[in-house]
């Protein structure tokens, strides 16, 4: 049967509406989702810079540092596809724009915030007008002495980060970069070796070299009371304040595994007082310090671990009234989304003036690396102490110094222990210098 033309036009008109409407439908849905897409790749942004931002106050760089580290964030290197074409950065409380000068931050201020910007085309709904969204989101962190320890801070399951170590040194305003000696007996606690037994269980030599290599991640056994007499309780994190059991340790029998970090930094706990002494020292703990171990002597006298303390910055609690002993806190705040709005023209991109921004693309939240504190080139090398050591280890010790001169006996007798070195502890000397060590 055939339909009458009136009719069958009627039809074509009805599919053309529908499919009109079905193209609209489908459009529409597009640009929902890339509203969606640009608002999770400006917070993504707002949070990679604030978090830089925030890491470089807290380590005391200036305004321009500070600018620097959320360019690169924002608009850089955060990852693909989520980079901003602009953005906007104040410090809180006080409310002044971050600028790219060399002025310190505002007394104070102890927060980053930033707003991220992006331009984008619109498919369907140009046809209303809109021919431009700007999608836009802000995010804030704050940076301060770390107050509490994770297990993950505190083992590195990575095996790239510094981990926990038991020994404590007592409270002193640190210059980083120079060298200390870690003193296996305190002046201030007779008979302890400056250790503590993380767990109260009266650690054996098996645990001590555990902890010594690996860290350790919890739990705690806290000491109540102000003079850390009263009872002990026991906690999942180690927060500061706190009291920890101290252990006269078994120092020969772990000092391989002391020397396994030789080179590398570890986490040490800070005090301000002990009780007791000997197997009934406790310590009370106030902060956390950051230390390179450059070498380790369990056999001289005095016995000692060798290193310098420096800056270091992770993901932790901010403490607002924990001492700083180099070690500091990031932690994003707050993060949220703002409304996507008709964009402006010529909005212009805010990038510190001769300051180019790096290009390499990382991740959404930059990985905390370590900031050590500016020092002169030295012209020589510290000859690090390798009595006690074992030949393999005193080796070992040779080159992480930074010393290129051969190193005799060069393989061999390496679980002899090493009585005398031709070349003075502490003295400076080129990097290409030898050595001889003689042992038995």
């Amino acid at each position: 049967m055939r339909l009458p033309d009136s009719q069958s036009g009627q039809t074509i008109v009805l599919i053309a509406l529908m499919f009109a409407g079905l193209v609209a439908f489908v459009g529409l849905a597009l640009d929902a989702g890339q509203v969606y897409q640009m608002r999770r790749q400006m917070q993504n942004a707002a949070d990679a810079g604030s978090f830089a931002g925030g890491r470089e106050l807290g380590l005391g760089g200036d305004q321009l540092a500070i600018y620097n580290q959320i360019s690169q964030y924002t608009i850089g290197s955060n990852g693909v596809g989520n980079s901003a074409d602009s953005f906007t950065a104040v410090f809180q409380p006080s409310g002044e724009a971050v600028t790219a000068s060399n002025s310190p931050a505002p007394d104070g201020d102890n927060c980053v915030q930033v707003t991220s910007q992006r331009t984008f085309q619109t498919l369907i709904i140009s046809f209303l007008g809109f021919n431009t969204l700007t999608a836009s989101a802000d995010a804030t962190s704050c940076s301060g002495s770390l107050q509490t320890l994770s297990a993950a801070a505190a083992t590195s399951p990575s095996g790239t980060g510094p981990v926990l170590w038991p020994m404590v040194v007592f409270q002193q305003d640190f210059d980083y970069g120079a060298t200390y000696n870690l003193w296996d007996n305190l002046p201030n606690a007779p008979g302890n070796f400056g250790f503590v037994d993380f767990n109260g269980g009266n650690n054996n030599r098996t645990e001590l070299s555990d902890w010594l290599r690996n860290g350790y991640g919890g739990p705690y056994y806290n000491i109540l009371g102000n003079t850390c007499g009263g009872l002990g309780t026991t906690v999942t994190e180690l927060s500061v304040p706190a009291c920890l059991p101290g252990d006269t340790g078994v120092k020969s029998a772990v000092a391989d595994d002391a020397a396994s970090k030789i080179g590398s930094d570890v986490t040490i706990l800070v005090y301000d007082q002990a009780y007791g002494q000997g197997a009934n020292t406790s310590y009370h703990v106030i902060g956390f310090a950051m230390f390179t171990v450059t070498a380790v002597n369990f056999f001289g006298n005095p016995k000692a671990i060798q290193g310098t303390f420096k800056q270091w910055a992770l993901v932790g609690q901010v403490g607002a009234s924990t001492p700083n002993y180099g070690v500091t806190a990031v932690k994003l705040t707050s993060s949220h989304s703002a409304q996507n709005t008709p964009a402006p023209t010529n909005t212009p991109q805010q990038v510190a003036t001769n300051t180019p921004i790096p290009t390499a693309t990382g991740t959404a939240t930059p990985t905390p690396t370590r900031t050590p504190t500016p020092t002169s080139t030295p012209t020589c090398k510290t000859v690090p102490n390798l009595i006690g050591l074992t030949v393999a280890n005193a080796r070992t010790a040779w080159t992480t110094a930074g010393f290129t001169g051969t190193f005799t006996p060069s393989s061999g007798q390496d679980n002899k222990s090493v009585d005398t070195q031709t070349l003075t502890a502490g003295s400076c000397q080129l990097a290409t210098s030898s050595i001889t060590v003689t042992f038995h």
